[in-house]
């Protein structure tokens, strides 16, 4: 955790006064794959260096309380027939890096893969739980449930880390042509695009990790 917070506290300053920092860690990074990164490429400083990237319909304070984040409130979830159902109305002046709106399609495309997929890795647990994730409209999503699994819908979940549609699905549709679809997707090093106005740049293995200001201040959405 001090590993994380160290890292955003830097990331912080850097959004603020700069345009590049480059900082050493402990070890190198062993993927900037977010397939992977979640998956069996999990480590302590890949998630350090380069989860705050990604977006998550909700977050948690210091305290643990639950607080949006994507998500423009908080959703209840609702009995719906021999369902239960979580419909998120999502922030509307979020962009990502690459000049991409953040709207329902991200949401949607983002469980939909780890599903159809099957990507493995515990860190995208959450993604498995919902019988299916639909899209409303730009702005909103709805998620069905068969349990009424509150913990897990609102702390796992909802607080999956999202990825850029528009620039996932070219190569998702180019994995699903392969022979191993997965391995083949989870062997793409990329650098993607984030929710921030920062970036992952230069990867210098055994030396340092660049992260570089990608958006101006005065487009930067937040």
């Amino acid at each position: 955790m001090k590993k994380v917070l160290v890292a955003l506290f830097v990331l912080a300053a850097l959004s603020l006064f700069a345009v590049q920092i480059n900082y050493g860690i402990f070890a190198d990074l062993t993927t900037t794959n977010i397939w992977n990164l979640l998956g069996s490429g999990s480590s302590s400083w890949n998630f350090a260096v380069q989860l705050w990237k990604y977006p998550s319909l909700l977050g948690m304070n210091k305290e643990g309380q639950l607080i949006p984040s994507a998500a423009a409130e908080i959703p209840k979830i609702v009995k719906e027939g021999n369902m239960y159902t979580v419909t998120v109305k999502l922030r509307k002046d979020m962009r990502w890096s690459n000049g991409a709106p953040f709207t329902a399609d991200d949401v949607v495309f983002t469980y939909s893969t780890v599903k159809e997929m099957e990507i493995p890795g515990g860190n995208w647990g959450g993604a498995y739980e919902p019988e299916k994730v639909e899209k409303i409209d730009q702005w909103t999503v709805k998620f069905y449930f068969k349990e009424k699994k509150t913990m897990t819908i609102y702390y796992d979940t909802l607080m999956t880390a999202i990825v850029c549609s528009n620039y996932w699905k070219p190569i998702v549709d180019k994995a699903k042509k392969q022979k191993d679809p997965v391995r083949w997707l989870l062997s793409q090093e990329v650098i993607d695009p984030g929710i921030t106005a920062l970036n992952l740049g230069k990867v210098e293995k055994g030396a340092f990790v660049q992260v570089v200001k990608q958006i101006a201040n005065d487009k930067y959405w937040s």
